[in-house]
């Protein structure tokens, strides 16, 4: 149970680290939970593995985005983002759903899994490979008012239809930089483990 706790953790404080910045789409979900995966000792990816079932740390990682096509899970829309306006403090209220709640809720879970039936476990693995990855993308936490900036029109690459600022961060970024989990792995130094 500790080495899950710590490698829940690790995952947090992973993308804490300033040495890059990448898109979030599926490829980069994929590269975010390979990464935080890659790090974790061998007795907690094994019991990552258990918990997940059949399905791998890939298909966990954008489960939720998966799930956006069937409307029995449109009550996750809100849970990949929060608003807060510029100039402004978050103070949560009972009612909010965002991002912020959801992974506090999925690492309360998984600190205390004796307690949690192995079904909820799994979404809350599920939960936590995602939204990691969400809340690390800067507008999945920015500004309500230009819808994390949807509304924002850029030009990238010389191409300047169908192009929000958005989809630069989602997709084009990580495609245009050819950026792979090799390519990111050898930006960190090697973690040893505690044992």
């Amino acid at each position: 149970m500790k080495s899950i706790a710590s490698g829940v953790l690790f995952f947090l404080l992973l993308f804490h680290l300033p040495y890059f910045s990448f898109a979030w789409g599926a490829k980069g979900h994929d590269i975010v939970a390979e990464v935080a995966f890659h790090y974790l000792d061998d007795s907690t990816k094994a019991r990552v593995l258990r918990d997940l079932g059949k399905m791998s740390i890939e298909e966990a990682s954008t489960w939720m985005d998966d799930m956006r096509e069937n409307s029995f899970y449109d009550y996750m829309k809100p849970w990949h983002y929060i608003n807060i306006e510029k100039g402004q403090t978050y103070k949560p209220v009972a009612t909010d759903r965002n991002i912020l709640i959801i992974l506090n809720s999925a690492m309360h879970d998984i600190n205390h899994r004796d307690s949690v039936k192995q079904k909820q476990l799994q979404e809350d693995l599920y939960y936590l490979f995602h939204l990691i990855g969400d809340f690390h993308q800067p507008l999945h936490d920015g500004y309500g008012v230009d819808r994390g900036g949807n509304d924002i029109n850029v030009s990238f690459r010389f191409k300047t239809y169908g192009t929000n600022l958005h989809k630069v961060w989602d997709f084009e970024i990580i495609d245009a930089n050819s950026i792979t989990i090799d390519s990111v792995l050898a930006l960190y130094p090697p973690i040893p483990h505690k044992t």
